[in-house]
């Protein structure tokens, strides 16, 4: 899992736990270290791991189709005839970034309010389609497959496979407040699988309005404070064994 969350639920529950997330990193990282066994003994020491937390944000949809601007090298997956998902190598192998003379030229361009521009930003641009904040059904669909993919391998591993989903702002006005596609993907996740747990259910009005959940308003990421109410529910609540 990421975040300092694991740290929180270790000191109160004296069990080991592994931080296996970094800043940037998505499904497709998160599939890549359990489905590809060298990384994922080198990342777990050899160590048995009895319970495995995947913490996402929406932003995640898109990161795994390959669109952050900073993950050139990042794990590809793409989903097959059969309807299966498939690593391909890095996005740069698969072809992602093949991006073409005209995204080159599309990547100068600051982000516009001039709406021919901005469109044409969006459309063509690798860099558009990340800010875009909008998601495609097909990216949505392999970041499912991919989901399950990851609790079938825990599974096969012997562990429990839990999901943590950011579906609630932490900031200011919107703290409580519900992000965009999280309801449809709240639907869609329990659907699947049986351990999905929201953050708007951990932080109530009430303690977004006695606590700083983010770093700065600079820095949206999860505060020591957020981390550590999310540690306290998941023990608490006795919802991890």
């Amino acid at each position: 899992s990421c975040g300092l969350h694991p740290y929180f639920f270790q000191k109160s529950t004296l069990r080991s736990t592994i931080n296996t997330g970094m800043h940037g990193y998505g499904a497709h990282q998160a599939l890549k270290i359990l489905e590809d066994e060298k990384l994922y003994l080198n990342r777990t020491k050899g160590n048995e791991v009895k319970t495995v937390i995947y913490r996402f944000i929406v932003d995640h949809i898109n990161r795994a189709a390959g669109y952050s601007p900073w993950d050139k090298f990042g794990p590809c997956y793409e989903i097959d005839q059969s309807g299966n998902i498939k690593y391909r190598g890095s996005f740069e192998d698969c072809g992602k970034r093949s991006d073409g003379i005209l995204n080159k030229i599309m990547v100068k361009f600051p982000i516009t309010s001039e709406p021919f521009t901005a469109n044409l930003f969006r459309r063509f641009s690798l860099h558009g389609k990340y800010l875009s904040g909008e998601f495609h059904s097909s990216d949505i669909e392999r970041f499912l497959l991919m989901t399950n993919k990851m609790e079938e391998i825990t599974k096969r591993k012997g562990g429990r496979f839990f999901i943590i989903f950011e579906d609630a702002g932490l900031y200011d006005e919107f703290c409580g407040t519900k992000v965009r596609y999280s309801e449809k993907l709240s639907k869609l996740l329990k659907k699947q699988h049986k351990n999905v747990i929201l953050t708007s259910d951990v932080y109530s009005e009430n303690i977004c309005l006695n606590n700083k959940l983010t770093i700065s308003e600079y820095d949206r990421h999860p505060s020591k404070a957020a981390n550590k109410i999310l540690s306290d529910y998941l023990f608490n609540n006795d919802l991890i064994e």
